[in-house]
């Protein structure tokens, strides 16, 4: 039995090598988030999932994957990469996770359709791209800052979700959320190092997109991602003002006004 587990995890392993490396092939840019990202066996679970850190996967599920659609794995890869650099999982448990779940799911894959790669495309994609087409006229660009607020403002039904998940969903989101008892898993690669990275992407982008199209979803996920956000709470502070005490200034008080006022 642990010699068929070990045969099975060297499949695995060499399946994700596959993937990591036809990335790097066709999207250099990327070369420092695939070397940040690290994998971590996690059996029985059915599915990719990353914390920021780590590429969580199930030796059986990318064999399985991978004999049906070899692209799916590297597609599925290429998603779990792109919540990373866009940090979608670092503001989790502020948002409303279903919402946010399904709108970081989709406005990654916007970017991965963005982009044309022949070795991530597959049969569904076009569902996906007419659905991607009516979303986009409602909301503009596709980021999922803007596709949550929309989600907010218009909520879908739960057969709408069952769709949009179909068509959008390759990873779980679970990792996201604070551990056991609310405590945050200290991460080895931070917010702040993800920062980095993609202002490294965003340097990089420039030379590959150059005399080429293809790339203004991630470009603008990137601008909305790495756009400072202020609170502005402590610069209203200064201005509140508890009570206000109102007398009438008699060196400025005009009498004429007043007697017409009273008069008319």
């Amino acid at each position: 039995m642990a010699a068929e587990e070990s045969r099975i995890q060297a499949l695995a392993d060499q399946i994700l090598t596959l993937a990591h490396d036809d990335l790097l092939m066709h999207l250099r840019f990327f070369d420092m988030a695939l070397a940040q990202l690290k994998w971590k066996e996690k059996a029985k679970t059915g599915c990719f999932a990353t914390d920021g850190q780590h590429l969580f996967y199930d030796p059986v599920y990318v064999l399985k994957a991978y004999q049906e659609n070899p692209k799916y794995i590297t597609r599925s890869y290429l998603h779990v990469l792109l919540h990373c650099i866009f940090s979608h999982g670092f503001r989790y448990n502020k948002l409303d996770t279903d919402d946010w779940d399904l709108a970081a799911d989709i406005a990654v894959e916007n970017v991965i359709l963005d982009l044309k790669l022949e070795s991530v495309a597959l049969e569904e994609d076009a569902d996906a791209v007419r659905k991607l087409r009516v979303l986009r006229e409602d909301i503009g660009s596709l980021t999922a800052e803007r596709i949550y607020r929309y989600f907010r403002h218009n909520p879908v039904t739960p057969r709408e979700r069952e769709e949009l998940v179909r068509l959008f969903a390759r990873d779980v989101h679970s990792p996201w959320r604070n551990g056991d008892g609310g405590k945050q898993e200290q991460l080895e690669i931070t917010e702040e190092q993800w920062k980095k990275i993609r202002e490294r992407v965003k340097a990089d982008l420039k030379s590959f997109t150059r005399n080429k199209s293809g790339a203004e979803s991630l470009e603008k996920n990137l601008e909305e991602t790495t756009r400072d956000r202020y609170d502005y709470s402590d610069i209203l502070r200064r201005f509140t003002v508890m009570g206000e005490d109102i007398r009438v200034n008699d060196d400025e008080f005009d009498y004429i006004y007043y007697t017409y006022g009273l008069e008319h």
